[in-house]
């Protein structure tokens, strides 16, 4: 496997050629929902654009038949924006000024709110910045002192030696990927999660549903690609609700192991539909439904009832 590093702000990143981990997470749902959610493939012939993809103007054609790729991607959340900013304000604070704005006004009541608001957006999305309410900015400051608190998340905050890197490198299977890391030391890779609960039963289940540990196994493999050598894994997980605490987390061989054989059977998935141009979807037979028993009648409604 060959890699290369670079230090560009996500916008550019995303729009690096290559396969992630989130794009293998789509997968997971189904073959159609990453045609659809991955701007990449086209919705007219199916061809997986990666890479090749004509430019026309801001547009984006298909090479094959000529189609404007559409970008589906998923539109922004008030979790994500959290995330996106709760990194940038803990791992790389000096960055904060430049990528973000933060609005303290009130956007509709008094006179002039409305178009105060409108103008204080104009201004700083022209400069390319993401504006936060006051919420979200305090809260990401909290989830920096917890981390702050912390004894295991500080030594790692203290440790690292290059923070929201971006490497390009090649499976072994062939395929270009792409791995923005949050945090590398002279030791172990370091993902920043942000949770609402770091109980440790709760954070497994969660952890488990978000295959972290898919996302974990190909960390590895990028930086083993780019260093030589396989880095232990370690999530610096703080709370985005009070009282605002902090966890590290690390996991077992055998998580990784898992993990890794799934993302490469994704990988392994995205490389057949590809040469199919065929991207089916969840289920290719009938599914049987269970009706459980623990609903109460008055749960029943009577059909066209529900809007």
């Amino acid at each position: 496997m060959t890699a290369t590093v670079s230090q560009i702000p996500f916008d550019a990143y995303r729009r690096l050629p290559g396969t992630n981990s989130s794009a293998l997470s789509e997968l997971r749902t189904s073959a159609l929902s990453y045609q659809y959610y991955h701007r990449d493939v086209c919705g007219e012939c199916g061809h997986d654009c990666m890479g090749e993809p004509v430019l026309v103007g801001y547009d984006r054609m298909c090479p094959h038949c000529s189609t404007v790729l559409a970008d589906n991607s998923r539109p922004d959340t008030p979790a994500k924006l959290l995330g996106r900013a709760a990194h940038s304000i803990i791992i790389e604070p000096d960055t904060v000024k430049s990528e973000y704005a933060v609005y303290r006004e009130s956007k509709t009541k008094g006179e002039g709110a409305r178009l105060r608001w409108q103008a204080f957006q104009a201004e700083h999305e022209a400069e390319g910045k993401t504006i936060l309410d006051v919420p979200i900015y305090d809260t990401c400051w909290a989830m920096r002192r917890a981390c702050y608190r912390n004894r295991d998340a500080l030594s790692l905050l203290a440790q690292a030696t290059h923070r929201e890197i971006s490497i390009i490198w090649t499976h072994r299977s062939g395929e270009l990927m792409k791995s923005r890391i949050d945090m590398l030391t002279a030791g172990p890779i370091v993902d920043m999660k942000s949770t609402r609960d770091i109980t440790k039963w709760r954070f497994e289940r969660d952890a488990k549903r978000l295959g972290y540990h898919c996302q974990a196994a190909l960390y590895q493999d990028a930086v083993q690609a780019l260093t030589g050598e396989l880095r232990p894994y370690k999530i610096m997980a703080p709370q985005s609700v009070p009282p605002y605490d902090a966890a590290v987390f690390t996991l077992p061989d055998e998580a990784l192991r898992r993990g890794r054989e799934t993302y490469e059977a994704g990988i392994a998935m995205l490389q057949k539909c590809r040469a199919a141009r065929d991207w089916p979807g969840m289920y290719d037979c009938e599914q049987e439904l269970e009706i459980r028993g623990d609903y109460d009648d008055d749960d029943l409604i009577c059909e066209g009832d529900e809007a």
